[in-house]
């Protein structure tokens, strides 16, 4: 009955101690507001609620290092713990954990890291489609975020790929993307900016994706004139939009078939200064098979041909 009286006073005592490691150890710690890296450091102190050992640690998620004290921990004496977590490729509230195992303890020391991560950079800009006419609606002015106390300023920049050219501006704090001098009419953007980022002593390097594309000369909505599938004997109308630049808003239309299979009657009509509306009828039956020929456009002095499908069964 002694034994049995000693194994539960000793059961009571583990569980008590259990639950005052857990209640009295730091759960949490603040690294507070830091830049994008790969090597964030920070260290929290703590004092032993009681005589303990620290056996293992296991980083993780985001954690990709941390120093204990080694041995036996007296309690009520303060002690550090030290760790270095990733940041790169994060932005906004960012809380990587470490595990400790503790002789004796069931449950592992959870210990949460809790912060903000602002990128140096974003990583990737997105022009959309730009209006081949308009090209300075590419330029944008891409800040360099700052975090008070911890100072920083773009070294250089350098453009790998087309479309664009970058440069430094507001006294090394910015980049200023703009169209390059070849940049035309249906090109695509694709381009890596570059920046070297200087902060005290030490030096960052951080790319910025670019992609976009630039509206062709002259749209078609739809791409074609689709008569489908039928029979030669169908007669159909098609419309098709003709998106014009600003230049040839006032400029004289022709447009005219060039399909010997089949006899085509066309009407135009401009529906706004920047675009036309092309008709298109078969006046005569569809050939045997595919027809695939065009209409050409002329407009002014530029010319856009739309094609013209069919199948024939």
């Amino acid at each position: 009955m002694c034994n049995l009286t000693l194994k539960a006073a000793a059961l009571v005592a583990v569980l008590y101690t259990s639950w005052t490691y857990a209640d009295e150890l730091p759960l949490t710690a603040e690294y507070g507001t830091t830049y994008d890296s790969e090597g964030t450091t920070g260290e929290v102190r703590f004092v032993a609620p009681y005589d303990m050992e620290i056996v293992a640690a296991e980083p993780g998620c985001g954690c990709t290092g941390v120093e204990y004290p080694q041995g036996q921990l007296k309690a009520g004496e303060t002690y550090s713990i030290t760790y270095q977590i990733d940041t790169s490729g994060r932005a906004g509230t960012f809380v990587p954990r470490i595990d400790f195992s503790v002789a004796g303890q069931a449950d592992k020391w959870q210990l949460q890291l809790e912060g903000q991560v602002v990128p140096m950079l974003p990583s990737k800009l997105q022009l959309g489609l730009i209006q081949g006419d308009d090209l300075s609606s590419i330029i944008r002015r891409i800040p360099l975020a700052q975090i008070d106390g911890q100072p920083r300023h773009i070294r250089q920049v350098q453009v790998a790929g087309k479309g664009i050219a970058a440069s430094v501006v507001d006294g090394g704090t910015a980049i200023e993307i703009s169209p390059a001098a070849d940049l035309t009419w249906s090109d695509r953007i694709v381009a890596t900016v570059e920046a070297t980022i200087a902060a005290e002593g030490e030096e960052y390097s951080r790319s910025i994706q670019v992609r976009g594309r630039v509206s062709p000369r002259f749209s078609l909505e739809p791409k074609s004139a689709s008569f489908g599938v039928g029979t030669a004997q169908r007669r159909e109308t098609r419309q098709v939009r003709v998106g014009l630049p600003a230049e040839l808003a006032a400029a004289p239309v022709q447009a005219s078939p060039v399909c010997g299979e089949v006899e085509l009657d066309i009407e135009h009509q401009r529906e706004a200064a920047n675009s036309l509306v092309v008709q298109i009828r078969n006046t005569s039956d569809f050939p045997a098979g595919t027809l695939n020929c065009g209409i050409e456009v002329q407009i002014g002095a530029e010319q856009v041909v739309i094609p013209v499908l069919a199948l024939t069964r």
